[in-house]
């Protein structure tokens, strides 16, 4: 369990996911059931908008007031712990095997991490892989 920034909110992990409960007046809120089984841990976003959600599928990120997943889920294999650093910016997640992995969660950010990664302005291919639909702007800086 983890209680939001806000004092506010706090999620629960259950056997098939995550639920959300308003500790204002005690109502949940919809359920958020991971595709991937039982969840380990969950933590609440710096802006309390945002889930995490960590289990042997990978990472899910939710929407709070929707209960809608946000992407894809983060290729962590095992995952058993899941925390938003200081900032707000970044995941931090933990798998079974020891791994921790930071995530930069600014979409601002990726293309120049990207850019920083590749060492070179990426092609259209790896422009859609990488940053889906945003408009495709190959200058690396």
């Amino acid at each position: 369990m983890t209680i939001a920034p806000d004092g506010h909110t706090a999620a629960l992990v259950t056997s098939s996911g995550a639920i959300i409960v308003d500790l204002r007046n005690g109502r949940i809120g919809v359920p958020m059931a991971s595709p991937y089984g039982a969840t380990a841990d969950v933590a609440i976003g710096l802006d309390s908008a945002v889930l995490a959600t960590a289990g042997s599928g990978g990472v899910l990120l939710w929407d709070i007031a929707s209960g809608r997943r946000v992407g894809v889920a983060l290729p962590v294999a095992g995952s058993t712990a899941v925390s938003f650093d200081g900032t707000g910016l970044n995941l931090v997640t933990g798998s079974d095997d020891g791994e921790v992995m930071v995530w930069e969660l600014d979409p601002d950010r990726w293309v120049e991490t990207a850019c920083e990664l590749a060492g070179r302005t990426l092609d259209r291919e790896e422009w859609q892989r990488y940053l889906g639909d945003r408009p495709y702007d190959p200058a690396c800086r």
